[in-house]
This record gives C-alpha cells, structure tokens and sequence, in this order.
C-alpha cells in the first residue's frame, strides 16, 4: 500500500475545525473545573506528597523497564543454540 506524496489539505486547518466541534462549551468548562475543585479533599492532603513518593515512583518505573525489556529464557536459549559456537564468548 501506497500513501500519497502530496496531501490536498494541510493538517492545521484539520486539527482546527475538528477542535471547534468537539470543544467545551464555557457552561460545561465551568461545571468541571468547579467539580474539581469542590472535590480535591483536605487542605493538607493535596499540598504535599508522601515522604515516600519517590521511592513509589522509582519502583513504578523500574518494574515497567524490567517488564517492558524481559526475555523469556527459552528465547535466549533459543538465539546462542541458532549462533555457532566459535563465535559464543
């Protein structure tokens, strides 16, 4: 399959007339914004983080690396048995 090379429309005025379409109306901007507001608990509980917040995101973080970067051993097993030997170190 192919793409064009040359489009008959440019991408801003795209992104512009769907964004008028889908906007908020000022009414419903207003209705979310208060709901926010009204529901962001005690004072003390949204100005400051937990003493721990850094380590909990490092372990989020990390976990994902290790989870997103695992080989499954069958597969390492699988490419050193496709390379040979005298080139294994």
């Amino acid at each position: 399959m192919t793409m064009p090379t040359e489009h008959p429309q440019r991408l801003d005025p795209l992104l512009d007339a769907w964004g008028r379409r889908h906007a908020l109306s000022q009414t419903r901007t207003a209705e979310i914004r208060e709901a926010v507001l009204r529901d962001r608990g005690p004072a003390e509980e949204r100005d400051t983080l937990p003493a721990t917040w850094w380590l909990e995101l490092s372990r989020q973080v990390t976990a994902s690396i290790v989870t997103a970067t695992a080989v499954p051993r069958t597969a390492v097993d699988r490419a050193y048995q496709a390379v040979p030997a005298a080139t294994v170190a």
